[in-house]
């Protein structure tokens, strides 16, 4: 299950430019104030996986033309943000 507000703030960061510290290549890192992993997001194929601070699939993100879909695990469409004109 995807939870609201971590999907919320998934999409904003995708649509903000942040600088990265200490990255893999091609890998996002969101850590909380005590610097425990929340969130990993790498890219795959034309979109991006989301994974649990633990390594667990939370589904995956895609960027499709003047939309941001996000998807669960079991592939079920959850949100999806338009840009407006």
């Amino acid at each position: 299950m995807v939870r609201p507000r971590l999907a919320v703030l998934v999409v904003v960061l995708s649509l903000v430019a942040l600088p990265l510290r200490a990255q893999p290549p091609g890998e996002l890192r969101l850590n909380d104030a005590r610097h425990r992993l929340v969130i990993r997001i790498e890219p795959k194929g034309p979109g991006f996986v989301l994974w649990d601070g633990d390594g667990t699939p939370l589904g995956a993100l895609a960027i499709e033309g003047d939309r941001v879909q996000l998807r669960d695990v079991a592939g079920a469409l959850r949100w999806t943000v338009r840009r407006k004109d």
